[in-house]
C-alpha cells in the first residue's frame, strides 16, 4: 500500500506506512536480525520516498544502511543489492554529482550484466541512466551510443520503456540543434 501511495505522489502517506512497517519489522529484527531482507527492502523503499521528497541526505543514509545489510546478507551480486546501488546513483544524479552517479551506475551495470544478462530490463534501465548522466555532462555522442544499445535491447524484448528511450534520443538531437533528426 505504501508503494502505491508513493507512486500516486502521496509521499507523506507512503512514508507513514513505511514507518509503521519499519516499526513492526524492528520487532521482528529482535528475532530475525536487523539485516533481514524484508527489513532492508523497507529501508530501500523509504529511501526512495525521501529522494522523491528531495531529502537526498536522508535518502542516502537509508540507502547506505540498506546497501551494507544487503551486501552482508545477500551479496554484492544479488539483484536487490544492485537495486540499492541504482537508487544511490539516482540520488547522486539528482544532486548533480555526475561523477559519483557514474561510479555507482557503472558498478550496477557490471553486476546486472553478470547476474541478469544484457537483455534484462534492469540492465537496460541502467544503460539508460548512464546515458542520461552522459547527456547531463554534455557527452551527447556517448549518450547516443548507450541509448542506441538500450533501444535495440528494449525492441528485442518488446519493453515499454522503448518509447522513453526514443524520447531521450530525440531530446539529444534537439539539444544539438538537429531538429529534423
Amino acid at each position: 500500500m505504501a508503494f502505491v501511495k508513493m507512486n500516486q505522489g502521496n509521499y507523506g502517506g507512503a512514508m507513514k506506512m513505511y514507518e509503521e512497517c519499519k516499526a513492526v519489522q524492528a520487532e521482528w529484527a529482535k528475532v530475525l536480525g536487523v539485516n533481514h531482507p524484508d527489513y532492508l527492502t523497507t529501508l530501500n523503499n523509504m529511501a526512495s520516498v525521501k529522494q522523491k521528497q528531495g531529502d537526498y541526505e536522508g535518502a542516502m543514509v537509508l540507502f547506505e544502511e540498506c546497501k551494507a545489510g544487503r551486501a552482508e546478507v545477500l551479496s554484492v551480486k544479488h539483484p536487490d543489492y544492485l537495486i540499492t546501488l541504482n537508487g544511490m546513483a539516482s540520488v547522486k544524479a539528482d544532486q548533480g554529482d555526475c561523477d559519483g552517479a557514474m561510479v555507482l551506475y557503472e558498478e550496477c551495470k557490471a553486476g546486472r550484466a553478470e547476474v541478469l544478462g544484457v537483455k534484462h530490463p534492469y540492465y537496460l534501465a541502467t544503460l539508460n541512466n548512464i546515458a542520461n548522466v552522459k547527456a547531463d555532462q554534455g557527452d551527447y555522442e556517448g549518450a547516443m551510443v548507450l541509448y542506441e544499445e538500450c533501444k535495440v535491447g528494449q525492441a528485442e524484448i518488446k519493453h515499454p520503456d522503448y518509447l522513453g528511450t526514443l524520447n531521450n534520443m530525440a531530446n539529444i538531437k534537439g539539444d544539438q540543434g538537429d531538429y529534423e533528426g
